[in-house]
């Protein structure tokens, strides 16, 4: 089963770039960090790399949107593909419909880690008011 943590160790000075290390920990291994005592989300990966934010389902993000504009989406899934490569689904923050549901109606925002980058992404916390702060873990 995969996890709650995606890691993502980018080149020095940028966001994760093609070729970049990411991926998906699973639940098993979280549980181990945790029981030695680790940090979960790793944040250290060498002189010069800067890391970004960390990502989790439930968690939201500002990001430009398929329409052109800038949009608030909730990553709702996170798995890791056979070939290797990270998926991240997220769905509009405003829009409580069942995931099937929302991917046929085109709603729904599937990325990796490369698109997402593109879509110049600012992890943020919503306030029960629907107030937007920028989180900066």
């Amino acid at each position: 089963m995969q996890a709650p943590v995606a890691e993502s160790r980018p080149l020095p000075g940028q966001l994760a770039q093609p070729g970049s290390q990411r991926r998906v920990v699973s639940l098993a291994e979280a549980a181990q960090r945790l029981k030695d005592r680790r940090p979960i989300v790793n944040r250290e990966f060498g002189p010069g790399a800067r890391f970004k934010f960390s990502f989790a389902p439930g968690e939201s993000v500002e990001c430009d949107s398929k329409d052109g504009g800038r949009g608030v989406y909730v990553m709702r899934k996170a798995s890791q593909l056979t070939s290797g490569q990270l998926q991240i689904g997220f769905a509009p923050a405003n829009d409580a419909r069942r995931a099937k549901e929302m991917q046929s109606s085109r709603a729904w925002l599937w990325a990796n880690p490369e698109t997402l980058r593109a879509r110049k992404p600012e992890k943020i916390a919503v306030s029960p008011l629907g107030g937007r702060v920028f989180a900066h873990d």
